[in-house]
């Protein structure tokens, strides 16, 4: 990932970003990555949350 790149993520300026270029960078950083998928109708909310 260039450091351009870089600063978009940091900046949390994600729309010219793949989900697969963000997966491999933090698996690069031995980070675990986990994909859960809940039914929108079971949580107060819908979309997407993001934990760390």
């Amino acid at each position: 990932m260039t450091q351009p790149k870089v600063s978009q993520v940091r900046r949390y300026k994600l729309q010219s970003i793949s989900l697969e270029r963000l997966i491999q960078a933090l698996v690069s950083l031995d980070q675990h990555v986990e994909i859960v998928v809940h039914p929108a109708r079971n949580t107060h909310t819908h979309g997407i949350t993001v934990t760390a």
